[in-house]
């Protein structure tokens, strides 16, 4: 009965070695699964915050984009005005030396005519 209840023992501490052993690997497992965790939710407010900051230069961006957007469409708006008016000068410069090459082609006319006239009289 001594040797039974010694074994017995025995088979009983193995036992609870055992539990205790899986014991303290399911707490380093646990442990190990926590700072995981741990490890994942600082990556996230990581990358949460990479998000926020890519956001508002997104923002930033946008704004610059609609800035130089309606500075071109200025800029635009007044090369189109300076071309219409130089095209507006140009267009009555062409007029008034049309009008004086026409003078001058009756003038040369006139003169051909005249000199015509006073050849026909001399002869």
């Amino acid at each position: 009965s001594k040797n039974f209840d010694e074994q017995a023992k025995r088979i009983e501490d193995l036992h609870s070695e055992r539990l205790n052993s899986r014991e303290d690997e399911f707490r380093k497992k646990v442990d190990e699964l926590e700072q995981q965790c741990k490890s994942f939710l600082e990556d996230l407010d990581s990358s949460q915050e990479q998000c926020r900051k890519l956001a508002g230069t997104k923002i930033d961006l946008l704004g610059e984009l609609a800035q130089v957007r309606t500075d071109s469409n200025q800029i635009l708006s007044e090369t189109m005005a300076n071309y219409e008016s130089v095209l507006a000068q140009n267009s009555q410069e062409i007029s008034s030396l049309s009008h004086q090459l026409e003078e001058l082609e009756k003038e040369h006319r006139r003169c051909e005519h005249e000199s015509e006239a006073s050849l026909q009289e001399k002869n």
